[in-house]
């Protein structure tokens, strides 16, 4: 499958400071730390290391909301307003129409990458829900997919209000405690106690290094992305999910994902098909950091990959590729690439303009083909710079482009007035 020395080599060819890997088939786990925590401190990974997993903590935040669904306290179609009284979205028919369901699957409409920083008490989610109000939604209530963090802070919120208790102890007390994640924590300040991983940023000179503080989630968004774990706490929480049959109903699609890896989401988890096979996962993104988390239901298979950089895409895809033809016999799909001619096409037309979504904006083009200038907006501004794209077309509505330097091909579906990119719903300005 893979030793040590492969797993430095990799690690190194990538140029990733430090990572973990944790292989679990059945009740048999592997672990591999390499590299160091910190290029300033030369502090060495170990495999109880803690890194943060971003959105992965998704999942956890589900699964606390299906555990209250068990228990009767909630449904999965019960509605936001009548569990928060005075709940406001932006507009009339969120307010009133928007359930548990609509939070889970990312099809609410509202503003996905909404950031505001509600401070460190115990009203940050209630503070952060309140301003959601505000902000003007990406889409009308269940009519597409479109990544939604701030959905999950609402199901916090949620969660908190029918149960008297915090979100952070609503996670220890229904989901870690049960399988003795005793290396994950919640609160940025509870990290300080363990080894911790930090994030690493380009340094301008083809290397990497710490950004010049560690950014801890903004505790009113920590639903979404807060949780700092271990690759073995990571594996416990994922075998739970393949031992306990009243968590299945998690891994069923629920609504398509256009455009993406991912065919399909479920109830907090990510769905998809490689060689006629049904996995699920989530992937999670920090500042510096990155997360993978892979589920093989019928090969009672998990794999995760924890790092301290946000270029690790490569090493996640030659480990992951080869673990899963080795465990399961599953060939991983190469990456996206285009067709090697472009495909013949009608009406595009008709597809320029401008779309937006909360968190960027495209302006796309046409001049015998199709072009797209990509500017990110609010927090995403902090960390990349406006870039084009030349289009090249799969079919009417699939397209594929690269940046000048970048070796990976993005995939964007333009259709029904909206487009479609990075799990991002961005829909078509008016004209009139």
């Amino acid at each position: 499958m893979i030793d040590q020395q492969q797993f430095d080599e990799l690690v190194a060819r990538h140029a990733v400071p430090g990572a973990v890997l944790a292989v679990s088939v059945g009740v048999s786990v592997q672990q591999f730390a390499s590299g160091v925590l910190n290029v300033s401190t030369g502090v060495a990974t170990t495999a109880n290391s803690l890194f943060h997993l971003g959105s992965i903590t998704k999942v956890y935040t589900a699964t606390a909301l299906l555990r209250l669904v068990e228990q009767g306290v909630v449904t999965l179609d019960s509605r936001v307003v009548d569990a928060l009284p005075g709940f406001e979205a932006a507009d009339a028919r969120t307010t009133q129409g928007l359930t548990m369901r609509h939070l889970l699957t990312h099809t609410s409409g509202m503003a996905g990458d909404f950031s505001y920083d509600t401070g460190r008490g115990d009203d940050a989610l209630a503070r952060y829900v309140a301003a959601c109000a505000r902000v003007p939604p990406d889409h009308r209530l269940g009519a597409t997919f479109s990544y939604c963090n701030a959905g999950y802070s609402i199901l916090a919120r949620v969660m908190e209000v029918l149960t008297a208790k915090t979100w952070e102890r609503l996670v220890r007390d229904l989901v870690l405690d049960p399988i003795g994640a005793d290396h994950s924590r919640l609160l940025a300040e509870e990290v300080l106690r363990f080894q911790a991983a930090v994030g690493h940023l380009p340094d301008g000179r083809g290397g990497l290094t710490p950004p010049p503080f560690w950014e801890p989630t903004p505790r009113g968004q920590s639903a979404a992305g807060g949780l700092c774990a271990s690759a073995a706490d990571v594996v416990a929480f994922a075998r739970m999910h393949l031992t306990d049959p009243k968590l299945a109903v998690m891994r069923e699609p629920q609504v398509a994902v256009p455009g993406s890896v991912p065919e399909h989401w479920g109830l907090g988890w990510m769905l998809w098909r490689w060689d006629s096979r049904a996995l699920a996962g989530h992937q999670g993104g920090t500042l510096g950091q990155s997360a993978y988390l892979t589920v093989i239901p019928d090969a009672d298979v998990v794999l995760v990959l924890l790092t301290n950089s946000g270029r690790s895409a490569g090493l996640y895809r030659d480990l992951f590729a080869r673990l899963l033809k080795d465990t399961c016999g599953i060939t991983m799909p190469g990456p996206w690439a285009p067709p090697a001619e472009p495909a013949a096409t009608t009406g595009l037309a008709g597809l320029a303009g401008r779309y937006q979504c909360s968190s960027w904006t495209f302006d796309v083009t046409y001049d015998g083909s199709l072009k797209v200038r990509v500017t990110p907006l609010g927090d995403a501004a902090r960390f990349r710079e406006p870039f084009s794209l030349d289009l090249v077309a799969a079919s009417d509505t699939e397209f594929f482009g690269r940046s000048p330097g970048d070796a990976s091909w993005r995939r964007i579906v333009i259709e029904n007035g909206r487009l479609h990119h990075g799990l991002r719903a961005a829909a078509q300005a008016r004209t009139d």
